[in-house]
């Protein structure tokens, strides 16, 4: 089952997600602020990151940041969803290293086909990434 890490302040948008993302058999953990977000990114190593920028204790741009450069999470994909939606905020969350940057209103109902979409797609990218391979077989 595929687990994803939502880190998310407002309640009603958790709700929306909870509800689409559980229908289409996807496990789901929930932060409401970016400290504790990036905790449970370390302990759980989800699948996926759904992350806000606006979130209280730690921005968005700033658990990017960490999640990224920390070498237990740089590999889990992430995925900003976020109210911001200028041209310069979807640009610096690709900067960081984001795999996709979905504004807000989104369509809660695709949200499950556009995170297998990311997954498959970061999958592939580290197959075909030879720092990703190891040359002793055994290991």
């Amino acid at each position: 089952m595929t687990k994803v890490l939502l880190i998310e302040d407002d309640e009603p948008t958790r709700q929306v997600i909870r509800v689409n993302l559980e229908a289409a058999g996807i496990e789901l953990v929930e932060a409401a602020d970016g400290q504790v977000g990036i905790d449970l990114a370390r302990t759980m190593q989800p699948d996926l990151i759904l992350l806000d920028v606006g979130l209280p204790v730690l921005d968005g741009w700033q658990v990017a940041r960490e999640l990224l450069d920390d070498a237990t999470t740089y590999r889990i994909p992430l995925v900003f969803l976020s109210a911001r939606t200028s041209p310069a905020d979807r640009e610096r969350g690709f900067r960081l290293g984001a795999r996709d940057y979905i504004t807000k209103p989104f369509d809660p109902t695709t949200l499950a086909s556009q995170i297998n979409e990311t997954l498959a797609d970061a999958r592939s990218a580290l197959r075909d990434d030879p720092a990703s391979r190891t040359s002793d077989p055994t290991v």
